[in-house]
């Protein structure tokens, strides 16, 4: 029996267990205890899915350690998203339960319920063994199977350490799906790798797990998180090529890309995955219109939304609706000829830094990246190109939102960033730089003037010497 064999077998196995009671019941509080934090206050962010697939966030603000315990409506068991000091970890939470969380040795540890399943997650995340079960995309393909089918066998090995005895099999199943779901995008990434192109869709055909497509099978195991993406990927991949066939790469050049992956999806998948398909593109749609080359010509966000609004369910319509309402009204807020508020951030001595306009003379690109972005280091010798073209009128300002310090005084170390000053924006995505230029993707380019007015505050790196050019 082979792996994707064995996988199915363990699911079949468990599609016998009956999860009883998870449509119906009400709303439980779950309630999760905070151990770990000794500095106040904490900001926490905690994101679950609703039954349609929509986030819900909250942000929290812990004072002290009489509020560390945070009750969560939890509807069916799921998982949450916590984020906190800008990493964010998943956990698994049921109606009613209690989750202690402390920290021993930089990792976490669990009291409670569901205690041996987050602990398993946690293992998952940092098991050194696993680590280095790299997988190698430049061997010969049965060695790369071999390859991902070593990695879930030591990964089944830690599950029944953590889980010899555990009667609930819905983290059981939810896992087999994940695993399931991303040893079939593992084996399909090598695939799209392989040449020639006829040698490369046959393979696709033939491996990629048509049980994963069985949508009325799998519609109870969507909180599996690499199942969506499997879909999001592999399954749009699927139907595109079913529908176009050879054609397809031509197709892909003519037509927008947004377009032709959301009608694939309105036309081939099912409720509720149409929906929550459609809604995973659409809810950074209004970054990404914003962002693209204006060559692109892409549709506009507003139109985008009506175009599929007949495929989404009205829960998810509205909270799209609401994001771009929000978008739109932030947007102005650093729209061109604003002034730019002042910001709070640290040099790379960890000092205070206020980045004030008034203290402007020249134009002043900044230039958002972080240690980890490789798209970002790569732009570094572009914008140095632009700030050594221009040395009397141009100042360049690079400003990181790594996730801790350390990261970000590596990353200059490291890599030639460009920039005269180089700065550090606490709490990342969530620092008040961050989010008042609603930033969500990385690199990003600021361009302002002398006095520190807003020329264009998403700029695509391909058109900023044009700008400039005609601002000088």
């Amino acid at each position: 029996m082979n792996f994707f064999q064995m996988i199915k077998t363990i699911f079949s196995l468990f599609v016998i267990i009956t999860f009883i009671g998870c449509e119906t019941r009400e709303k439980e509080k779950a309630m999760l205890v905070f151990d770990n934090f000794n500095q106040f206050p904490q900001e926490i962010i905690i994101t679950q899915f609703s039954k349609n697939f929509v986030h819900r966030t909250d942000t929290l603000q812990i004072e002290s350690k009489k509020d560390n315990r945070i009750p969560i409506d939890v509807d069916r068991p799921k998982y949450v998203y916590v984020q906190n000091d800008g990493e964010t970890q998943q956990f698994f939470l049921k109606p009613g339960s209690r989750l202690n969380i402390s920290i021993n040795n930089g990792h976490y540890v669990f009291k409670g319920e569901v205690k041996e399943e987050n602990a398993f997650l946690e293992e998952i995340r940092n098991n050194q063994e696993l680590r280095k079960k790299n997988w190698d995309y430049s061997v010969p393909f049965d060695e790369f199977r071999q390859q991902v089918a070593s990695y879930f066998k030591h990964k089944g090995q830690i599950l029944d350490k953590y889980l010899p005895e555990k009667k609930d099999g819905l983290f059981l199943r939810l896992n087999a799906i994940d695993d399931q779901a991303l040893a079939n995008i593992a084996i399909l990434d090598f695939i799209s790798s392989i040449k020639p192109k006829s040698k490369r869709d046959s393979l696709f055909f033939e491996y990629i797990d048509r049980d994963l497509l069985d949508f009325n099978k799998m519609e109870t195991y969507l909180d599996a998180g690499r199942l969506r993406a499997f879909y999001g990927k592999n399954g749009v991949e699927y139907f595109m090529r079913k529908k176009y066939g050879e054609d397809l790469d031509s197709i892909r050049k003519q037509k927008e890309y947004y377009v032709l992956r959301d009608d694939i999806i309105s036309e081939y998948f099912d409720q509720p995955l149409k929906s929550i398909l459609l809604y995973d593109d659409l809810r950074y749609y209004p970054e990404e219109y914003d962002y693209a080359p204006d060559s692109l010509q892409l549709t506009p966000a507003r139109e985008m939304l009506t175009r599929y609004k007949d495929d989404l369910n009205q829960e998810a319509y509205n909270a799209l609706d609401g994001i771009l309402d929000n978008y739109e009204a932030k947007k102005r807020a650093y729209a061109k000829g604003n002034f730019i508020p002042e910001f709070l951030l640290k040099d790379k001595y960890k000092q205070n830094y206020e980045l004030k306009p008034v203290d402007f003379d020249k134009l002043v690109l900044i230039d958002v990246w972080a240690s980890w972005c490789g798209p970002c280091i790569q732009s570094f010798p572009k914008v140095r190109d632009l700030e050594n073209q221009h040395p009397e009128q141009l100042d360049v300002i690079s400003i990181s939102i790594d996730k801790n310090f350390d990261l970000f005084k590596k990353g200059i170390d490291d890599h030639e960033v460009p920039g005269h000053l180089k700065l550090y924006a606490e709490n990342a995505f969530t620092s008040d730089f961050a989010k008042f230029f609603q930033i969500t993707g990385i690199p990003r380019y600021i361009l302002m003037d002398k006095n520190g007015k807003i020329i264009d505050a998403n700029l695509n790196l391909e058109d900023i010497e044009n700008i400039l050019e005609a601002e000088l």
